[in-house]
């Protein structure tokens, strides 16, 4: 990339499983991505920090190639992890999950060295 060309950065969590699908999309589009493992959230499940810098008109593509790779869905999570219920009274609560979350701040300059 041309320095100077990214004035915005996407700090973009998602489920482990929709990375690599996620990342060829991303490729074919020219983004690049910097990748860090992380494990925890409210579900203990496996994600992923990617940080995609970018120049803002390519944000709206960013966005819809997130939506079209990291669908969100419903599962169901014993109700004892949200909340303190009696003991006798075993539920499980529905709760969504997958997606993506997206930060997005901007850039003041650009080097690549």
């Amino acid at each position: 990339m041309k320095e100077g060309s990214i004035d915005r950065l996407a700090f973009t969590i998602v489920h482990s499983s929709f990375v690599q699908n996620l990342l060829k999309a991303l490729y074919r589009e020219g983004f690049q991505a910097t990748i860090i493992e992380v494990k925890g959230g409210f579900l203990e499940e496996p994600m992923v920090t990617l940080l995609v810098g970018m120049n803002h008109r390519k944000l709206p593509l960013f966005l819809e190639l997130l939506r079209a790779h990291c669908p969100a869905r419903f599962r169901y999570v014993p109700a004892g992890v949200l909340a303190t219920w009696p003991p006798s009274f075993p539920r499980a609560v529905e709760v969504s999950a997958g997606g993506a979350t997206v930060l997005v701040v901007p850039v003041e300059k650009f080097y690549q060295l």
